[in-house]
């Protein structure tokens, strides 16, 4: 931990370009929790999920942006850093995330190139089985399969209260909690040739 903060001192009186290192062991007399993360840090071992994060932070551009997105270990982020995992390319379009008042996913737009065909996925943590609710999310994929100019495109939720087998079968719909199981379900739909659009 002082050899931390000694290294830390140093670079930070160079690029000031002050004189030599104070010999105390704090920064402005406050004590850094930060830096027992420094001196304990391990670089990752080298993995396929190791490159696929990586290639969602690019995508992300920093990490303000995925930090949005849930990173690093929330249900989204982790959906998809799943999804890029199956479909083992990026995505070619990543929306904002639009959340409500108590932080709930209302709408996230993701759009890969499946097969040579733009296909799109709408990410909700919830919608309301009401049959307007319902009617309003096939509008909703209606809209944006035209709007983007998608071959398919799949609503995904996190958790649904009721649903009946005649409403799963009205929606290309995929409702999963484990991310990585909404990933597969995911890409099974937008990858099969049967799947219609909505």
């Amino acid at each position: 931990m002082l050899n931390v903060s000694e290294h830390l001192a140093v670079a930070i009186t160079a690029h000031r370009g002050l004189g030599a290192a104070s010999n105390t062991h704090t920064i402005c007399g406050v004590y850094v929790p930060a830096l027992h993360a420094l001196d304990s840090y391990e670089p990752p071992e080298e993995s396929p999920r190791l490159k696929t994060v990586a290639k969602c932070l690019r995508k992300c551009e920093d990490y303000v942006k995925a930090s949005a997105f849930g990173f690093p270990d929330c249900p989204w982020w982790r959906f998809l850093v799943s999804l890029m995992g199956e479909f083992n390319t990026i995505p070619v379009y990543l929306s904002e995330c639009e959340e409500d008042s108590a932080d709930g996913l209302l709408d996230w737009r993701i759009i890969f190139e499946v097969y040579g065909q733009r296909s799109g996925i709408i990410a909700r943590d919830t919608v309301n089985v009401r049959e307007t609710s319902l009617q309003d999310s096939r509008h909703m994929l209606e809209q944006f399969v035209s709007n983007a100019q998608l071959a398919k495109a799949v609503l995904v939720l996190r958790s649904v209260d009721k649903l009946s087998e005649e409403s799963l079968k009205s929606l290309p719909l995929v409702v999963s909690d484990p991310p990585a199981d909404a990933a597969a379900r995911v890409f099974e739909l937008l990858t099969n040739q049967n799947c219609q659009k909505p």
